[in-house]
């Protein structure tokens, strides 16, 4: 009996390196094989499967408080969103059900990360988990100084400075895949860990994104407030990390928002949002209609009824359009009052459920805020939450929710 347990928690230790390098390095085998775009998608359905199984057939209660509320919020969210589509009817129902996985991915995945590893050893986890996120990093910076001396991959200057890019499509999806081992190697936390920390943290830094730049900010904050001085995190921390945060995407806010109001892109998509949502009030548009990548592929109707074919940088004769490089005019426009006030409820409870990680171990605790901050640092300039990115962020929350739970009980 012992030995089949044993058996089965070195099985769901593989598992977990296997997922964890998948995650890391998914952008980079995209350009190997088409295969591993659809990574996001396969982890949304069989996370879609195993809930209905667990709680479906099963017929098993939510027993956390916030887990239900945040169900609830969701499904307001959803029925906000289809509501639009069902009234107004922009977009056909294949791009609809598309963009509401897209949608509901996130917060999929940290269910499947709270119910895949149920009664499976913390202890056995960590020794998998270790070991992937430190051969991840290894590798990521043996090529990062291969490529710093021998100019390998293509870069751009960011503050009069290279930033690094290595073998990604862009800088970005490196700085989510070391956000993510960052989260790993600080939840699975060991002392001999801090030399891969200072790695990714390097490496981070150098992406020079200002999202990057305040994640740095913030994980050496968490890391000498929460881990060195071992006190919580209060309402005035979170205050000061806030406006940290600020100043160091000022730039990018005021180039976007203030100097290039009503000319650029995220300007444009942010402004539109919020007409849409006196325009459509309480519902939205539906979605796959609105500042998605489903309504950029088909050209959404409700670009046209705004003028945007008028305007180059989101024209549809513009082959590099943005018109998907934005999140919070997702949620508003496509969901509208409703739908926006259910997702800022669903985020409230998420990150109130963080906060209770403190009763629980101070290296879940700061690894979870962590996270939460990239995630909402980042969508303010990218749809952080729809992104692949957003999958192992959420899968990892999942799997310290569920620990967390099993420890208080």
């Amino acid at each position: 009996m012992f030995q089949c347990k044993l058996r089965k928690s070195n099985a769901y230790g593989l598992l977990f390196s296997i997922i964890i390098l998948l995650f890391v390095f998914q952008s980079p085998l995209e350009s190997v094989s088409a295969i591993f775009s659809y990574i996001d998608e396969l982890a949304s359905c069989f996370a879609f499967i195993l809930i209905i199984m667990h709680y479906g057939l099963a017929k098993r209660k939510i027993c956390c408080k916030a887990v239900f509320f945040s169900l609830m919020c969701l499904i307001i969210f959803v029925i906000s969103g289809l509501s639009g589509n069902f009234l107004y009817k922009y977009q056909p129902l294949s791009l609809v059900l598309i963009d509401l996985l897209t949608n509901l991915k996130f917060f999929l995945v940290l269910a499947t990360g709270y119910l895949l590893f149920v009664n499976i050893s913390w202890e056995t986890l960590k020794e998998y988990a270790l070991l992937a996120s430190k051969t991840a990093s290894t590798i990521l910076f043996l090529v990062f100084l291969a490529d710093w001396i021998f100019d390998i991959y293509s870069w751009e200057v960011r503050y009069g400075i290279r930033s690094v890019v290595l073998f990604y499509p862009h800088s970005t999806y490196l700085a989510g895949a070391l956000v993510f081992l960052l989260a790993m190697l600080t939840v699975f936390y060991a002392k001999h860990n801090l030399i891969y920390i200072g790695m990714d943290l390097f490496m981070l830094l150098l992406t020079l994104r200002s999202k990057a730049i305040a994640a740095v900010v913030v994980y050496l904050f968490l890391f000498w407030y929460v881990l060195r001085r071992q006190k919580q995190i209060r309402f005035r921390q979170l205050l000061l990390i806030g406006a940290a945060a600020a100043a160091l995407a000022w730039e990018q806010v005021c180039f976007y928002y203030i100097l290039l109001a009503n000319h650029s892109a995220r300007s444009i998509m942010t402004m539109t949002s919020f007409q849409i949502l006196a325009d459509y009030f309480p519902i939205g548009t539906g979605f796959a209609t609105f500042a998605s990548h489903s309504a950029a592929e088909n050209y959404s109707p409700v670009y046209l009824l705004y003028g945007f074919m008028d305007i180059d940088e989101l024209s549809p004769a513009n082959p590099n359009a943005f018109l998907d490089d934005t999140f919070w005019p997702i949620v508003i426009g496509q969901t509208g009052f409703l739908g926006t006030a259910a997702y800022l409820l669903t985020l409230f409870f998420l990150v109130r459920q963080c906060f209770q990680l403190k009763h629980c171990n101070r290296f879940f605790y700061m690894g979870a805020l962590f996270m939460m901050s990239y995630l909402l640092i980042s969508s303010t300039a990218e749809p952080a939450f729809n992104n692949s990115i957003a999958i192992p962020l959420g899968f990892l929350l999942g799997m310290l929710f569920q620990y967390s739970e099993r420890k208080r009980k």
